[in-house]
């Protein structure tokens, strides 16, 4: 589910019941995809529009990808690589929140949604893992508190509880509400932050640019977990392609548990 991640969307809803959050930059802010395998939310969001490369993301898991809308290049781009979207198809699998104002306020309902990728008849097969799982080497540096810059006016840091890393978003604590109106700050396991290029896709005569983060390639990657951290490299041949990280010594697994991945611009270092 494309999730949006403007000021005003914030909290988020569903996040913690996602078994993987991954963010990529947009229009001076980020958005993320919520993946929900083992975990379901009934509400879940505010969802928002699909960007140009999203089918690379749809493609890696072979599951439907819930969007509110897009240009109508965006989404023919999408499917024509073969992503299944499922866009603002009403109650109850989708439905506006009466608190927020549009174009914040659609939410989804992964249960329900599940029951109709079935009628359409989507594939529904245990989707494979992004990437080999394992634990750090021992060696593995320290790093408790980690900043990432995404844009120019968006800034994320995770901070090492001796359990989880803790989220802030340009300096603020970043939360995410639950059905009964209460707030937490959005917690993970473990942290995969990946450099890649990020660029404005070119749209065919009558359509707008429109911000896109490369998935499939190769560059640097670090992986967060444990309060310590492992500088490595990434590799993904091609959209149905996993992710394979390596240092110097060969292959390097990602630990089990809730897991962030972050896209970060080509050049940009996470510091810590």
């Amino acid at each position: 589910m494309k999730i949006d991640n403007f000021p005003e969307a914030r909290p988020q809803s569903g996040i913690p019941h996602a078994d993987l959050m991954i963010e990529l930059s947009v229009e001076g802010v980020t958005r993320f995809v919520a993946v929900f395998h083992t975990g379901d939310s009934v509400k879940v969001g505010p969802i928002r529009s699909v960007r140009p490369t999203d089918w690379q993301i749809a493609r890696l898991f072979d599951a439907p990808l819930v969007i509110s809308g897009g240009q109508s290049w965006v989404r023919q781009r999408n499917q024509s690589n073969g992503a299944e979207l499922i866009g603002e198809v009403g109650s109850p699998y989708t439905f506006r929140s009466r608190d927020r104002s549009a174009p914040h306020n659609l939410y989804g309902n992964t249960i329900e949604i599940r029951a109709l990728a079935d009628q359409r008849g989507y594939p529904d097969l245990p989707p494979q893992p992004p990437w080999q799982h394992g634990d750090l080497p021992a060696d593995a540096a320290p790093a408790e508190t980690i900043r990432m810059e995404f844009t120019g006016s968006l800034v994320a840091e995770w901070t090492w509880d001796g359990r989880q890393y803790l989220r802030e978003t340009n300096g603020a604590v970043h939360e995410w509400i639950d059905d009964d109106g209460n707030v937490s700050q959005i917690a993970v396991d473990v942290l995969v932050v990946v450099a890649s290029p990020t660029y404005l896709a070119q749209p065919p005569p009558g359509g707008g640019p429109a911000r896109a983060v490369e998935t499939v390639g190769e560059g640097r990657a670090w992986i967060f977990a444990d309060g310590r951290v492992v500088e490595a490299e990434w590799s993904r041949p091609g959209p149905d392609d996993p992710f394979v990280l390596t240092t110097g010594e060969g292959p390097v697994g990602v630990p089990p548990g809730k897991a962030w991945l972050a896209f970060i611009p080509e050049g940009s270092t996470p510091s810590w």
